[in-house]
């Protein structure tokens, strides 16, 4: 009722919205309080729109206060019945819908839209939906800055309007490809010098079918590819064309790689190799010792270097090897990395090279016994010459009957074998010019018998066996 400003409303009204409109309360101002004030001038312009005949009827959305002291979403649609003379409303009919569930839905939906749209225009992948024309029917940021051109540019084109034929063709292949077989389609295109990795799949468009993907520029992914590929052939190149062997383990000594020399170190394959605790290719007496380097090594980080170990060939036969190992680093530390050489020759030879100088430390002390001895020989020696002097002396004024003379003649043959004795000592020492003589050695051995006897002591005893055919030889009866 317009003129009078009452509102009737039916028990379902009443019900579904919450409302609980007494009769005082039945009017149109009441239900103006109930409008959302934010809301409300919009609905009154509706109205008075329609009412003024520039509307069939009026239709409005807008917040109510509910009994529970909520708002609610309402749809109100309505129409005058009934006019005067003068074309003013008499009577309006309506109705009034709950919505708010369809208004809770369509802000999910909106909410659900926002974050798509914000993903989709915030990745730095390209992205794009066609229909089943293959026309753009969307395309994201990245997309549009590829072609240089604006959504509102590119929106119901196709690739052939956009690129290069050729390409174009390229792209037309794979759409058709998701589509038919109904699953993702992965290639690969280079433009220039960037390479592109494109995911096409098919989407559903209400009804219809179209093509959606995901472009990656992968070029610096390619790129640390290329230079990982290089890197390890070099890494290979260089490992393969020493003679130590380089190896690689896991922090438990597990061996994870091993260059091709080891089976001409070990007689086992890298693939033999691989696989096995490094422990077992070592002897069982430097097993321990090993160990404990290795178990330092990882816990400290220090590197381990020029560790010598006794190691095991396939045959079974042991070597002298030598092992450095460092850790192993690439995002984490994940083992070790290190070279064994065979050094067994080089052992061999430097023990070989302290026996020689074992000898030579010899051979210099003998030299030097040689040097003190000619120095006491030489002494000696000027002493005998007194005494052999002396005893010529003395038996001259003697006869040769006495037993004094007896006694004399014996000190002046052992001063002269003294003196033998001291020149062999001077030629020991090389102090002695070596004078060779025509001489039989049975008689050098005779005339030596007596004092070797004395030198060696009774517990040895000497058997001559002298050969009476012996021939002459020319010599220093003293060396």
């Amino acid at each position: 009722d317009v003129p009078n400003g009452r509102l009737t409303s039916n028990k379902l009204m009443k019900k579904d919205d919450g409302y609980e409109l007494n009769v005082t309360e039945s009017d149109i101002e009441s239900w103006k309080k109930l409008v959302h004030p934010d809301d409300l001038p919009e609905v009154i312009n509706n109205i008075n729109a329609h009412f003024d005949g520039k509307s069939e009827s009026y239709e409005a959305e807008y917040r109510m206060l509910a009994t529970s002291g909520n708002w609610t979403w309402a749809l109100a649609k309505g129409r005058v019945i009934e006019r005067d003379s003068q074309g003013n409303p008499l009577r309006v009919c309506g109705t009034n819908i709950d919505v708010s569930q369809r208004r809770k839905a369509e802000q999910s939906l909106k909410e659900n839209e926002e974050r798509y749209r914000a993903f989709f225009e915030a990745t730095e992948d390209m992205v794009f939906i066609k229909d089943s024309d293959f026309r753009y029917l969307m395309l994201n940021r990245a997309n549009q800055e590829f072609f240089g051109k604006t959504e509102e540019e590119t929106i119901g084109k196709t690739d052939f309007d956009l690129m290069p034929v050729e390409m174009a063709k390229h792209c037309r292949v794979t759409d058709e490809q998701a589509l038919r077989e109904h699953r993702v389609v992965v290639s690969t295109e280079t433009e220039g010098d960037r390479v592109y990795e494109t995911r096409k799949f098919p989407v559903s468009l209400g009804g219809a079918e179209g093509v959606g993907a995901f472009i990656r520029d992968i070029t610096v992914h390619k790129q640390a590819e290329k230079a990982l590929r290089e890197s390890e052939e070099k890494f290979r190149t260089i490992t393969e064309q020493m003679t130590d062997m380089v190896f690689l383990t896991d922090m438990r000594g597990t061996i994870s790689y091993v260059s091709p020399v080891a089976e001409t170190i070990f007689g086992f394959t890298p693939d033999e190799m691989q696989g096995h605790n490094f422990t077992d290719f070592l002897a069982e007496t430097d097993i321990s010792k090993a160990l404990t380097a290795f178990r330092e090594h990882v816990s400290t980080g220090k590197p381990e270097k020029n560790i010598v170990l006794s190691m095991k060939r396939k045959d079974g036969s042991h070597f002298i090897g030598e092992l450095s190992a460092t850790l192993h680093r690439k995002d984490i530390i994940d083992g070790t990395i290190g070279l064994i050489r065979d050094i067994t020759d080089r052992k061999n030879a430097e023990n070989e090279q302290e026996k020689l100088q074992a000898q030579l430390n010899q051979a210099q002390k003998m030299e030097s016994i040689g040097r003190l001895a000619g120095g006491v020989a030489h002494d000696f020696n000027n002493l005998l010459t007194i005494i052999s002097c002396n005893s010529e002396l003395a038996l001259m004024n003697l006869n040769p009957q006495e037993d004094l003379y007896k006694d004399i003649s014996e000190i002046k043959d052992t001063a002269e074998r003294a003196t033998q004795i001291t020149r062999q000592l001077l030629a020991f020492s090389r102090k002695q010019a070596i004078s060779p003589k025509v001489l039989n050695l049975n008689e050098i051995i005779r005339v030596q018998r007596k004092m070797l006897g004395r030198l060696v002591g009774e517990d040895i005893q000497f058997k001559y066996i002298l050969a009476d055919d012996l021939w002459n030889i020319e010599a220093d009866p003293y060396q």
